[in-house]
Parts: C-alpha cells; sequence; structure tokens
C-alpha cells in the first residue's frame, strides 16, 4: 500500500516486522465492526482526547509521508518520455 500510495517501501520482508499502515488498519477495522450497529458513536470516539490517539498518530504519519515525498524531485517515467519522442 505505501508503493502504490506513497513510493516508498514499507521493507516488511527485509526487516520481519508488520508495516505500520497494516497494524493500524487493523485496529481500525476491529473498532468499526465493534461500532457497526451504533453509527452515530464513531464520530463522538474520533473526538474523544484519550480515545482518539490512534486517529492523531495515524494523520501524523500520513502527514510525514506526504512531507517526504513533496522533498523528491518529480520526474517522468521512463515509459512516459519514451512515449513523447
Amino acid at each position: 500500500m505505501e508503493d502504490l500510495a506513497f513510493n516508498k517501501s514499507s521493507n516488511m520482508l527485509a526487516n520481519g516486522q508488520e508495516a505500520y499502515i497494516f497494524k493500524t488498519i487493523r485496529t481500525d477495522m476491529f473498532n468499526i465492526a465493534f461500532f457497526t450497529h451504533l453509527p452515530w458513536l464513531l464520530p463522538f470516539l474520533k473526538r474523544t482526547p484519550v480515545l482518539n490517539w490512534n486517529y492523531y498518530e495515524f494523520l501524523d504519519w500520513i502527514q510525514k509521508l506526504i512531507d517526504e515525498r513533496k522533498l523528491v524531485s518529480l520526474s517522468p517515467p521512463p515509459y512516459q518520455s519514451q512515449a513523447h519522442g
């Protein structure tokens, strides 16, 4: 997922550790599945300081990746430059 979204490998095979994004998805999916019968409760949980630490940690992680991506100079992929002549 990181490869597609941010053009950055999560190095799961090299490190032998699960990527942060997969841990977060599993945690959040459990919470969402737990509250599917009470959809009105999720916005309250997202705004409760003690209960929303994972949400803000995820937003910080995404912002860090976006900032890193902005610093990388983007050049067109080789196939694009070949297609244009």
